[in-house]
């Protein structure tokens, strides 16, 4: 909500849930300034969501959402893991993930975009400590982002993913066989490489030193762009 005020969004062409915590959903009670007029006709079009059929039941259902279908704000669109659709250009497959009884029907998203016959791979894995690509050579391709949450330094058995995890997942794991340019981290909690005392550039040059340490600096094109911060953007 504060990004939208802050830049300017006037209009929502689709909302993509990985899960229905409420850190993740917690502003779509917002939306409804997105059509809301005083004339109903000159209302805009009302909001897709999509996000998995378990994953759209505990939102709108059993944490109380359902009102944005019923006032005609929202309409949800049920996906599948391994099912991709397109959104204008924008060809989007999710990927399911573990995270935890609480998150049913988690996802991540690989986005993938043709310009001048060059195709742009982005991955995005939401929260989570586990995932399984749709099938064995899902992420042997070539992408220009991937993202990735690391919410702690080391495994603490709370369904999010570590730093000594993620390491295991790049060198050994599902992403081994990805042609990845960028890492980005995020979703960064206070159980970091110091402790509760951990500051960013605690995580940045911990991070660069585990990446240094198994030979995996060769995922990051830019250290600046390794551990996000609020701000970062992105051109390609």
């Amino acid at each position: 909500r504060q990004m939208c005020i802050r830049d300017s969004i006037e209009t929502l062409g689709a909302i993509l849930l990985t899960h229905s915590h409420w850190d993740h959903i917690g502003g779509l009670d917002y939306l409804h300034h997105y059509r809301y007029t005083p004339k109903v006709l000159d209302r805009k079009p009302l909001i897709p969501v999509y996000a998995t059929e378990p994953s759209l039941q505990d939102v709108l259902q059993h944490r109380g959402f359902h009102y944005l279908v019923t006032n005609a704000i929202l309409q949800p669109y049920p996906i599948q893991p391994g099912c991709s659709f397109s959104l204008g250009s924008l060809h989007i497959t999710p990927f399911a993930v573990e995270h935890g009884q609480t998150a049913p029907g988690a996802v991540g998203f690989v986005f993938e975009e043709i310009s001048d016959g060059q195709a742009h791979r982005v991955l995005y894995s939401g929260d989570f400590w586990a995932f399984t690509p749709p099938t064995d050579d899902f992420f042997c391709r070539d992408f220009d982002l991937v993202i990735l949450e690391c919410n702690q330094w080391y495994p603490r058995n709370n369904g999010h993913i570590s730093l000594m995890e993620i390491l295991d997942l790049l060198a050994h794991g599902p992403l081994s066989h990805a042609n990845i340019r960028q890492l980005t981290l995020v979703h960064f909690s206070e159980y970091g490489p110091n402790g509760t005392r951990s500051s960013y550039q605690d995580w940045r040059d911990a991070i660069i030193a585990q990446l240094k340490k198994h030979n995996l600096t060769h995922l990051v094109r830019d250290e600046d762009k390794l551990v996000a911060y609020e701000g970062l953007t992105f051109h390609y």
